[in-house]
């Protein structure tokens, strides 16, 4: 099984994407990034889960540190969640997700939109770290509306919608972030 497809298959993604689609379900497109963000850590840390919120980056050079970055969320030590509230998730978006994992040395992200009619999410996998020869930051694609365990279809995007589907799963892609 390739890298980027095990992460998609991952259940703790899984746990937080669903939680994702209750809050929105509740909460709708229009709030504030920093009140989805609350929301979310009070229904991630409700579901027994560890969460840290505005996790500080350090940016290094050698060595040396020359700023830092924050994390919308940390998950478990182990996924990095940033939070967008935007019409429609972009490539700098991902590319932020992208970077704040590399920093942070973590093998997965996500990257979760409030903004539009449906959670939109995008998957980001770090091959590199994970030793993984095919591609370097695989990014899976997925939609599910309303039922459990729904498959998404595959899309030139990348891009995930996902309401109503708790564990959603979905198709994946193999595009590369810059760096």
């Amino acid at each position: 099984m390739g890298y980027h497809r095990e992460v998609a298959e991952d259940k703790l993604t899984e746990k937080i994407i669903g939680i994702a689609i209750d809050v929105h379900r509740s909460m709708g497109s229009d709030q504030a990034e920093q009140t989805y963000q609350e929301a979310l850590t009070y229904g991630l840390r409700k579901a027994g889960l560890e969460v840290e919120s505005e996790k500080e980056v350090p940016v290094t050079y050698e060595g040396k540190e020359f700023g830092h970055r924050y994390v919308d969320l940390f998950v478990e030590n182990e996924v990095v969640v940033e939070l967008k509230v935007v019409r429609r998730a972009t490539d700098k978006h991902f590319r932020q997700l992208s970077t704040n994992v590399r920093l942070l040395e973590k093998r997965r992200g996500l990257l979760i939109n409030f903004g539009a009619r449906r959670v939109e999410v995008r998957r980001y996998a770090n091959d590199h770290l994970a030793g993984a020869e095919d591609t370097d930051g695989a990014e899976g694609a997925e939609s599910a509306e309303g039922a459990e365990g729904a498959e998404g279809a595959e899309g030139a995007e990348g891009a995930e919608s996902a309401e109503g589907a708790e564990g959603a799963e979905g198709a994946e892609g193999a595009e590369g972030a810059e760096r």
